[in-house]
């Protein structure tokens, strides 16, 4: 009976308890919906309150992916020193709770980036090596030589730059995967001004998968040679196969480079109608650009609201919660106290039962002695 009581009575105190810490997984979806909102600070403090209580409740794996989630926001804000301190948090519970290699891999590679947008590069190819030789699929192994090389690259360093991308070449990769690491050895030869081997990776990265941007740059070492008829065959393929109503900075950079080579060779109507189209581009980013923060603006307006109304359903939802605790931890005490108060009653009566039939066992005794 006591065991009963006192199984009702924790039961109460954690409904209590609950209801007063929250919900950690009700947090983590809080915490989401904040950083959709582009509401950062209140989201890492969210997502921070969420991992404590999942540590509470030994749950490690959502411990530690909703602290990558703060590293993410501080990397995305720029503040890539504190995203490096909860990556190496993340990095520590997997290690000690959960070793996962691909999961271990993907947090040094996200504190290997980190240090790269901070320029600490050496720091940079160190993590991003490990977490290389850390992952188990060799297209997240590839990721991380592109950017090995990429920082190689900033440092002016042609033989590393090409050793990495050839490593990557040297993986099971598809198609375009593939094409991308001879695309890159390309950009790499060319950026050094190697334009001979730049035009030879290139090539062997057109029968693979034709990206616009190997056109674009084949046309741009032709045009750098003075070979502008060449330059113009790439350059007008590039745009035959580009989606104009989709502007992105290729399409932009093409039609300037169409311009430069129609003027060069002194096609000068081709040479204007090309930059009026980039003109007429440049107009319809600015509009659609517009619109979108327009867009934006009205949609935040009503993200606010939701919010707002979600965090008063949240506020009542856990003032319920207590009351109704606080209410069914009355009922059970009354109904405790109610039981203890039969215990001891029952026990009074039992004694006392007891009692009479002592004495009665003891006068039969007296009269069959009399006898």
């Amino acid at each position: 009976m006591k065991y009963w009581f006192t199984s009702l009575l924790l039961f109460s105190l954690y409904s209590i308890n609950y209801a007063i810490q929250g919900d950690p997984d009700q947090l983590y979806r809080d915490a989401y919906k904040l950083e959709g909102d582009n509401q950062l600070y209140e989201a890492a403090k969210t997502y921070l309150e969420a991992a404590d209580l999942y540590r509470a409740q030994k749950n490690y794996e959502f411990q530690a992916k909703v602290t990558e989630r703060v590293g993410i926001i501080y990397h995305n804000a720029f503040h890539y020193q504190n995203s490096i301190t909860f990556y190496r948090k993340t990095l520590h519970i997997r290690q000690e709770h959960f070793p996962d290699p691909e999961k271990e891999a993907q947090a040094l590679y996200n504190i290997g980036i980190a240090y790269q947008h901070m320029g600490s590069y050496d720091s940079a190819i160190h993590y991003l090596g490990e977490a290389s030789n850390t992952y188990v699929k060799d297209y997240y192994k590839a990721k991380c030589y592109f950017e090995i090389a990429r920082v190689t690259r900033r440092l002016k360093d042609l033989d590393r730059t090409v050793k990495y991308y050839m490593q990557a070449s040297e993986l099971d990769l598809d198609a375009a995967m593939q094409a991308n690491v001879f695309q890159n050895l390309g950009y790499a030869y060319m950026h050094f001004g190697d334009t001979v081997k730049a035009e030879h990776y290139f090539d062997k990265a057109m029968p693979l998968v034709m990206f616009n941007e190997t056109l674009v740059n084949k046309a741009v070492i032709h045009r750098t040679r003075g070979e502008y008829k060449k330059a113009l065959e790439y350059l007008t393929q590039a745009a035959s196969q580009q989606d104009t109503s989709k502007i992105t900075e290729l399409v932009m950079f093409n039609y300037r480079q169409l311009a430069d080579v129609h003027f060069l060779l002194d096609n000068k109507e081709e040479s204007l109608l090309c930059h009026q189209i980039r003109g007429d581009m440049g107009d319809r980013l600015y509009k659609r650009q517009k619109e979108l923060d327009q867009l934006y603006n009205h949609y935040q307006g009503q993200l606010m609201v939701a919010r707002f109304e979600a965090e008063e359903e949240r506020k009542a939802y856990q003032e319920n919660l207590i009351i109704y605790g606080a209410i069914f931890m009355g009922i059970v005490i009354i109904i405790g106290l109610g039981l203890l108060t039969y215990q001891k009653r029952a026990k009074r009566l039992r004694k006392a039962r007891e009692s009479d039939l002592k004495t009665i066992d003891q006068r039969l005794t007296k009269l069959n002695n009399g006898q």
